[in-house]
This record gives C-alpha cells, sequence and structure tokens, in this order.
C-alpha cells in the first residue's frame, strides 16, 4: 500500500498493484510514454532486487501522481464531509472485475493511531481501468460514498441485519434485494437534485422499482415516488417496504417508526397486515387451526402470512405427487 494525500488524521492508502496497473493503461500512448518507458527501463540496471521493487514502487506511485489519477477519488471524499470526519481512512485496492467493485464500511486496528485503535475505514474496491475514465468514476463514486455516508449517518439508523424471519434464506434473498433497490432510489434520488446524477437515472430506477416489487404505472409512480424525492427515508422505512410493499408509515412528528409485536410470532415487525387483508380462507383456516385464539382483525405480519400462504400451496403440490 502506498499513501497519497492526508486531511487531518485521515488518509488515503492506493495498493501497489492497483497502481502500477493504471499508470501502465494510462502511459500507454500518453505524449510522455517514451520518457516513462525510458526511466523505467533503467530500474531494471538494479542487481538487487528488493531495491529493484523499492524503486519501482516509488516510480509507479509518482507516476501515478503525475497522471493525477487519484484526483477523482479525493474530490469524491471531499464532496462527503462525514467520511472524512467519521472514518481514519479511505483504502483503494485492485479489483478483478466489475462486480468486484464497490466501496464497504469496516474497522481495523490501524497502526498510525494511537495505541493502535479501533478505527473505522472506507475500502474501495475497483479495476486499474476504471481509474482512466473520470468521468464514469465520478459517478461511481458518489453513489458508492453516498451508501457510506447513509450508513455514518445516526438519523438514517442502518442495521446491517435482517429481521428474524423462519421463511427461510430463498425470502430472505428477496427482502435483501428489494431494500437494494430501495436504496439505490433513495441514494440516486438525492443526486438526480444535486445535478451529480447521470442522464436517465430516474427512469432507470422506475423500472428496476416496478420490476421488482411487480406493480405497474400510476401505482408505480407514487410508491417509487416516496424513495426517490424524499431526504428522510430512514433504514426502518425502506426495510418496512422491502418487507411489506406498499407499506406507507405513520410516525410521530421527527420520530421514528414503531415495530409492532405480531400476534402470531410475537416478533417486533414494521408490516402488520391489518385485518389480515389478502390472506385466502384456507390460510385463516390454517392460523385458527394453530392458534384458536387468533381473529383476523388482529391482524399478522408479513412473514407469518407468506408462511401461511406457502403451506397451503406446498400441500397442493403434494397431492399432485404420484404415491409409491
Amino acid at each position: 500500500m502506498i499513501t497519497h494525500g492526508s486531511s487531518g488524521h485521515f488518509y488515503t492508502d492506493y495498493d501497489s498493484r492497483l497502481v502500477e496497473e493504471a499508470v501502465l493503461l494510462r502511459a500507454a500512448g500518453h505524449p510522455e510514454e517514451n520518457q516513462f518507458r525510458r526511466v523505467r527501463n533503467r530500474i531494471y540496471e538494479h542487481a538487487d532486487n528488493e531495491e529493484q521493487e523499492k524503486r519501482f514502487h516509488d516510480f509507479h506511485a509518482d507516476w501515478f501522481h503525475r497522471f493525477k489519477l487519484g484526483g477523482p477519488i479525493t474530490a469524491a471524499l471531499e464532496e462527503q464531509p462525514s467520511l472524512i470526519r467519521d472514518t481514519g481512512c479511505c483504502c483503494v485496492i485492485f479489483a478483478s472485475s466489475a462486480q468486484d467493485e464497490g466501496a464497504d464500511l469496516h474497522e481495523a486496528r490501524d497502526s498510525r493511531l494511537a495505541d493502535h485503535e479501533a478505527t473505522r475505514m472506507i475500502l474501495l474496491k475497483i479495476k486499474p481501468n476504471t481509474l482512466l475514465d473520470p468521468s464514469s468514476l465520478q459517478t461511481f463514486l458518489r453513489h458508492e460514498f453516498m451508501h457510506i455516508a447513509d450508513i455514518l449517518d445516526p438519523r438514517f439508523g442502518y442495521e446491517p441485519l435482517l429481521p428474524k424471519s423462519e421463511s427461510g434464506p430463498a425470502y430472505e434473498n428477496l427482502v435483501r434485494e428489494r431494500y437494494r433497490v430501495l436504496w439505490d432510489t433513495r441514494i440516486d434520488g438525492r443526486l438526480f437534485r444535486r445535478g451529480w446524477a447521470p442522464e436517465g437515472i430516474r427512469e432507470k430506477r422506475l423500472a428496476e422499482f416496478s420490476a421488482t416489487f411487480s406493480i405497474r404505472d400510476r401505482e408505480a409512480e407514487e410508491n417509487f415516488r416516496q424513495f426517490f424525492e424524499s431526504e428522510s427515508q430512514a433504514h426502518a422505512d425502506l426495510m418496512a417496504y422491502a418487507l411489506k410493499p406498499g407499506t406507507k408509515m405513520d410516525r410521530p412528528p421527527g420520530g421514528k417508526p414503531q415495530a409492532r409485536p405480531c400476534p402470531l410470532c410475537r416478533f417486533p415487525s414494521f408490516s402488520i397486515i391489518e385485518g389480515a387483508v389478502g390472506l385466502s380462507e384456507e390460510a385463516r383456516d390454517e392460523i385458527t387451526a394453530d392458534c384458536p385464539e387468533w381473529r383476523p382483525e388482529q391482524g399478522l405480519c408479513c412473514q407469518c402470512a407468506d408462511l401461511y400462504r406457502a403451506r397451503r400451496l406446498s400441500r397442493s403440490a403434494e397431492a399432485t405427487l404420484p404415491r409409491i
């Protein structure tokens, strides 16, 4: 890793492999390529491998700075003051594919800080050729760093774990994907209002929202606007909608939505289906068979509703199987 710039106790580190490959890509066809190659080739004249490695390291770091390849990252960090204020560093490391690219928040023990205290750090994974396109890189970084800013913002109230559910991994993956779409919508809405979003982003997010939640036209637009046009939606709002699409949050002024215990599983939920709306008679019969004291007007959480719907479907499917 090499250090590149600092602000107070905050610093940015670049992975040496990323630096070298990005510099070599930028040098190809550059007006200064001949000078670059000439100076770089001289390093091979040093017989000592350790000395050679150090010289290559310093050489690539110097040209990385000379080509201003870290400029968009520095600019994007400065656009989000909370990232510099509330974390210790940004470590920029090599990504082998576009799927690996992204930013995340980690906690680590930092030898640069007193007593090796734990500090939060931004881990940015990026491909070398991504550094060569400043405009696309800026768009990418603004979106990724807005994620980190949300995580750091106590008003957003981010929680890394899904609410406990017995519905299995398929249901959890569904909720996780819904949440991702909602969060991306919220972020790009804010970028759109700041004039930082790429052209067509609203249409792209609306299409993704409609497909993810299987809704169309006016209903999709109205629900989509809750997240794309609002500054106030918090983590709990996104999770409530991911658990039960169509949820409208009722909350005291300036307060957070309140979870209520489900009458069946007793787990706190932001998504109680009032009056058991949408539940078939067969599913209601299944519930009263298991919980004789339950009444439809009490409602139930969407996880329990999904479980009883799935139970009826499973029995129907089982009845069609040949008997052995």
